[in-house]
């Protein structure tokens, strides 16, 4: 039986804590969460931002063994929260969705198409935009047989190799030489 009551503690050892812990056995054993699902779509509107991102991994954690298409309903929340231009929220938001593409193919494509549209997100700053492309970059490379001919795939990654973060152009070329061999074998 989860405690979720202690994601409200005050005690922020207790609140923190076990949203660590949450997170841990959604990565070993998300069947123990699933039923949780609502309070977990819940999570995603939660004032603090620590909460939140614990409700975004859970999810993408989730999606390994969704058998009901409960994640389906999390992917505009999820979405919204990729696109809301605050990096950190949004770095999750990559994360969590990379692991459902994986984990639920019929979703792929439109995660992918989701994922492109980062680059042209308003953020607090550039540097922040320049970091959430990276996340999406590095989240990419898993998806190299789904991406090689893909147009919106290329002209990001072409973006990326002339960006202003060192970082996010090393991630860049790594992809476009990953893409390169694929497309030659």
């Amino acid at each position: 039986m989860l405690h979720l009551e202690k994601l409200e503690s005050k005690d922020p050892k207790i609140k923190y804590g076990y949203a660590k812990e949450l997170t841990q056995l959604a990565s070993t054993a998300p069947q123990l969460l699933l039923p949780y699902y609502a309070e977990w779509l819940k999570l995603l509107h939660h004032p603090n931002n620590i909460i939140k991102w614990t409700a975004i991994d859970i999810i993408g954690r989730l999606s390994a063994a969704d058998s009901d298409g409960s994640t389906i309903t999390a992917l505009p929340n999820i979405i919204a929260l990729l696109h809301s231009g605050k990096l950190i929220t949004s770095g999750h938001a990559i994360a969590a969705l990379c692991m459902i593409a994986k984990n639920i193919p019929s979703m792929k494509d439109a995660i992918l198409i989701e994922l492109f549209k980062v680059a042209e997100d308003v953020f607090e700053t550039t540097e922040c935009r320049n970091i959430a492309i990276g996340h999406v970059l590095k989240g990419l490379i898993d998806f190299t047989p789904d991406i090689k001919h893909n147009t919106a795939a290329k002209l990001l990654i072409d973006k990326a190799m002339a960006n202003s973060r060192n970082a996010t152009r090393i991630k860049a070329a790594k992809l476009s030489k990953k893409l390169a061999y694929e497309l030659h074998t």
